[in-house]
């Protein structure tokens, strides 16, 4: 996968990786973020906007071997 320009990112409640080249916090560097269109921007788990400059789908999650039944 490769880095995209924020400006063509989802903006329909879907979570998306982000990265900010000039976070507040340097956690926020990189974060899972959802666009919150009651503000206008993208926002946190934690409820913060976030200002990226590039974004990239989130991968799939793992696949989980089922637990045996015997």
């Amino acid at each position: 996968m490769t880095w995209i320009p924020i400006e063509t990112a989802p903006q329909d409640g879907t979570r998306i990786l982000v990265y900010d080249a000039n976070p507040f916090e340097e956690y926020d560097r990189y974060a899972v973020v959802k666009w919150e269109d009651t503000i206008g921007t993208f926002e946190n788990a934690d409820g913060r906007s976030i200002w990226p400059t590039h974004w990239m789908p989130l991968p799939a999650p793992p696949s989980v071997p089922q637990a045996s039944t015997d």
